[in-house]
């Protein structure tokens, strides 16, 4: 029983650590997309010197 309920906590902060790492990736994607958003706008409404 022992074993079996070991496997069964490890899964479970498995899950857990999936579950932050999906999290940090869609935080990471928004954070890209919208530096880059913002730096093509920042590009078209500012000239370049």
């Amino acid at each position: 029983m022992v074993g079996v309920k070991s496997h069964y906590s490890f899964f479970n902060e498995l899950s857990k650590e999936v579950i932050v790492i999906e999290e940090q990736r869609k935080k990471i994607k928004n954070l890209i997309e919208s530096s880059l958003i913002s730096s093509e706008t920042s590009q078209h409404s500012q000239p370049i010197e």
